[in-house]
Order: structure tokens, then sequence, then C-alpha cells
């Protein structure tokens, strides 16, 4: 099997574990804050990666060479998800992760000016296309824009900016260094906001006359 091809399967594979995580989240909205939500999967993932990393006898470590665009990637993971989650609980499970897989767009484009990647044609005409849809869903006029809609737009933005870091360190830092520090950073995060903030609850009968 060739790389690209893998590649494309690990991709779907892990657009299928978010959808499920969405479904997941969006039924834990009616019993837990956004704060608690983003510490119960900071540590369930650090904890799921932690077993693996021990099962396949692979090293543990939390050192980085670039720590400061480790700490900015865990900074823009959480505020991006927690963004997301807050959109959930306001709006349609379908058209909030349809707005987040605008994310395609962002990637092109930031590594175009970043990394200097070639963009043909054909990518060209995707990009025209992903953007027409989105604004297809998020409906940009005075009377029926919704402003929740852009939560999940926002969310794509941070995670491009973060797999644009994940790209830049993955010489240095391997990909489980960077998950070690995206999953227990959040998760330290998370559990100082749940202290220092109110809870912010869901309310999900609320998403149809946010729209």
């Amino acid at each position: 099997m060739s790389d690209d091809r893998r590649g494309i399967y690990l991709i779907l594979l892990g657009m299928l574990f978010f959808s499920i995580q969405d479904v997941l989240v969006r039924q834990l909205s009616d019993y837990a804050s956004l704060t608690q939500i983003m510490f119960i999967r900071g540590i369930v993932g650090g904890l799921i990666l932690l077993f693996f990393l021990k099962l396949t006898k692979r090293s543990i470590s939390f050192s980085s060479s670039y720590p400061l665009l480790a700490i900015s990637r865990v900074l823009l993971f959480f505020t991006g998800f927690l963004c997301f989650y807050f959109a959930l609980g306001k709006m349609e499970l379908a058209e909030a992760t349809s707005l987040f897989f605008v994310t395609p767009l962002f990637i092109t484009i930031l590594s175009k000016f970043i990394f200097k990647s070639q963009v043909g044609a054909y990518r060209i005409c995707a990009i025209i296309v992903g953007f027409v849809g989105v604004l297809f869903i998020v409906k940009p006029n005075p009377d029926g824009f919704n402003k929740i809609a852009l939560l999940p737009i926002f969310t794509a933005f941070t995670y491009s900016v973060s797999m644009m870091i994940a790209k830049y360190t993955r010489e240095k830092d391997s990909v489980f260094q960077q998950m070690l520090y995206m999953y227990f950073g959040s998760a330290v995060l998370a559990f100082v906001a749940w202290l220092i903030i109110p809870l912010i609850e869901f309310e999900p009968s609320q998403a149809k006359n946010l729209e």
C-alpha cells in the first residue's frame, strides 16, 4: 500500500473518530460544562496515549525541542475546541461539523504561504467550491446570519494553524510528544478555567432560536 493511500485511510478513520466524539460531546452537553468536557477529553485522551506507548514499548517524553511552539499549539487546541464545543450546544450537529470541515481550505492556504507548497488548479477549484459551501451554510445576510456559525470556522482555523506547527516541529518532536503536550496541556487549562470562571452550561434547547 502506498504512503498516500495509507494516509487517506488514516485521515478517514480520524474523521470517523472526530464525528463520534462530536456526538458524545453533544450528549454530554446536557450534564457537564464546557470546561468539564475539555478536562475529561484531555485526561482520557492522554491516558489512552500513555497506555498505547507503554503497550508498544515506545519512549514516553514530555520534553520538547520547541517549547514555545508546543505551548502555542496547546493554547490553539484548547481555545479552538472550546469554541467548537460551545457551538455544538447552540447549533445542529451536522451544521457545526460541516462548518468545521472548512479546515482543508485553511490548511491549503497556510501551506502555500508558510511552506511554499504547490497549489494546482484542481486544489484551487476545490477551495472555491468549499468556500461557496460554507457561504450556503453560514448565510451571510443581516436577517439570517447566525453568529454562532463563526465558532466552528474559528476552530477550523486554529486547528489548521496547529497542524502547521506540528509539521514544522515534526523533525525533532515526535507525533507522540506533540499529542502528550496537547492532551495534558489542554486538561490543565480546562481545570484552571473550571476553577476560576463560572461553569458555562450548554442550552441545546436554544439552538434554533439563535439561527
